[in-house]
């Protein structure tokens, strides 16, 4: 069979002249557009069960003139493929070639062509021709550094080569940061079209930044971020954000700065240093690279957290705060402490519930001595005020106990409030006090009684238009009445728990003389 081909070849070598000679300038053309990598079908269009004459069926390429065939098959006999497509072109039972793994090199016209063999002679009697485009994605050939570094009002050159078939346009844009805390929302300000270069003159912090050139074919697209950074200028990468978190949870905040010099970083919590409250042991920790992390929050890590980044030549910039909110049910305050409350009988007391939460606390309820107290929105002993303190209107004896809170919000319940005790007290009771008003007159005598009782026993001061009298324990004696001696009189009574007060007035009267 190989000396059959042979001896085709050998003849066609011949009548190849011949052959091209008869290729009509009318036959049909086909435009196959393919891309690199792909694998590709060039349908040969020629029916070969036409002929009863022994026939070759060859395919043929333009970058040899038509003259080496590239596949062949004579009849029904195995396929005869060139060497230098073997394993890469492959031909169908349906005449058709397959071509796997496409290169730029198959970019070409191909023709299909049918051979009879006429008693010696070979007569082409049909033949299709097709083109096959080979496309390519854009691809980058040469481009400048992706970091430029620039001294301030000098000169930058960007460069963006970018190949491919058809040929890319090549697009400028400046990357505008749409919000100073979201370095990933961006748009695009288009600065230059259809142009590999692009040049920035006199530059200068405000066009500092980053810059993209765009590639685009009808295959896809391609680009490329340049970063221009000004000599000593520091500018932001990545900004701490807010976070909500819950109790015990972990977090890391990122800060990350760029600049051709050096950075440091520090962060702050509620405008105070976190290195002044912290240390490597602590379960807070600030990282050289500008993260922050704190394992087990806990809810005083609640507030604003700031990033400031400097470099040694006194340059810096700041963040916008990001807040942490700790989401934690009720738990023991520990900014207010629970101390005992001692009421006089009668009078209103306020019990507070010190527990803490996040969100805000949304029902309460108060517990005296272990049992729930009841609570009425009218009328009742007990209410409750929009702090969730406990209000006893009028304290009683039966008010004595042990007291604590037990709250609710979104996150749940949480701990109990620590116990604290109510203790009553009797008022002080006056025994014996003075009247509301007394007119004397000048040298005359008076004594203006306070007696009292209460536990402890009180103590009694007077006082005179506010000033103290001194001396005095119970009842005040004025022996010698004098017109000083007007004026207004207190008599306060007071022990460790309660202080209680009666006034009297005192008017001096001046002796009238009768001229006769």
């Amino acid at each position: 069979m190989s000396i059959l081909f042979l001896i085709i070849d050998v003849f066609l070598i011949f009548h190849t002249v011949n052959v091209i000679c008869l290729l009509s300038s009318s036959s049909s053309r086909k435009i196959i557009d393919s891309q690199t990598g792909n694998e590709n079908v060039l349908d040969c269009q020629i029916n070969r069960t036409r002929w009863t004459l022994p026939s070759i069926l060859q395919w043929y390429r333009s970058i040899n003139n038509y003259t080496i065939p590239i596949a062949s098959q004579f009849n029904d006999y195995p396929v005869h493929i060139e060497d230098s497509f073997v394993n890469k072109y492959s031909l169908l039972s349906n005449g058709s070639l397959k071509i796997e793994s496409i290169e730029l090199n198959d970019n070409d016209t191909f023709e299909c062509r049918l051979i009879l063999i006429d008693r010696g002679l070979l007569d082409v009697k049909e033949k299709y021709f097709l083109t096959l485009r080979v496309n390519e994605r854009p691809r980058f050939i040469n481009l400048s550094n992706s970091i430029q570094i620039a001294v301030k009002y000098s000169t930058v050159n960007l460069n963006c080569q970018i190949y491919g078939i058809p040929n890319p346009t090549v697009t400028w844009y400046k990357v505008i940061q749409q919000r100073e805390q979201k370095i990933d929302e961006e748009s695009l300000q288009l600065l230059l079209a259809n142009n590999q270069y692009f040049t920035l003159q006199n530059v200068d912090d405000s066009m500092a930044g980053k810059y993209r050139c765009v590639g685009k074919n009808r295959l896809g697209f391609i680009q490329n971020d340049f970063q221009l950074l000004i000599r000593g200028s520091i500018y932001w990468r990545h900004f701490p954000e807010s976070r909500t978190v819950k109790i015990n949870d972990s977090i890391t905040l990122k800060c990350e700065g760029q600049s051709s010099e050096p950075l440091q970083y520090q962060w702050l919590k509620d405008e105070v240093s976190l290195s002044d409250t912290i240390s490597l042991q602590d379960r807070i920790r600030t990282y050289s690279d500008g993260l922050l992390s704190i394992n087990n929050i806990e809810p005083s890590d609640h507030g604003s957290y700031v990033c400031k980044i400097s470099t040694s030549n006194s340059t810096s910039i700041r963040s916008k705060q990001a807040l942490i909110t700790v989401k934690y049910p009720p738990i023991p305050s520990l900014s207010r402490q629970a101390t005992n409350i001692t009421l006089i009988e009668g009078s209103l007391g306020v019990c507070p519930c010190l527990l803490d939460a996040y969100p805000p606390i949304q029902s309460v309820s108060w517990y005296r001595n272990g049992r729930s107290i009841r609570i009425e929105s009218k009328g009742g002993a007990y209410t409750i005020n929009s702090e969730y303190a406990l209000v006893i209107k009028s304290a009683d004896t039966h008010d004595n106990g042990e007291y604590f809170c037990r709250a609710q919000n979104s996150e749940g319940f949480g701990r109990d409030s620590i116990p604290f005790y109510v203790l009553i007290k009797e008022p002080i009771q006056f025994i014996s006090k003075p009247d509301s008003i007394y007119y004397v007159n000048e040298k005359s005598q008076l004594i203006l009684p306070c007696v009292v009782v209460g536990k402890p026993q009180p103590t009694i001061k007077w006082f005179k238009d506010s000033i103290e009298l001194e001396k005095i324990n119970e009842n005040l004696t004025l022996d010698y009445i004098e017109k000083t001696d007007h004026g207004l009189y207190k008599c306060q009574a007071s022990n460790e728990y309660t202080t209680t007060n009666i006034s009297t007035f005192i008017v001096v009267e001046s002796e009238l003389f009768w001229l006769t």
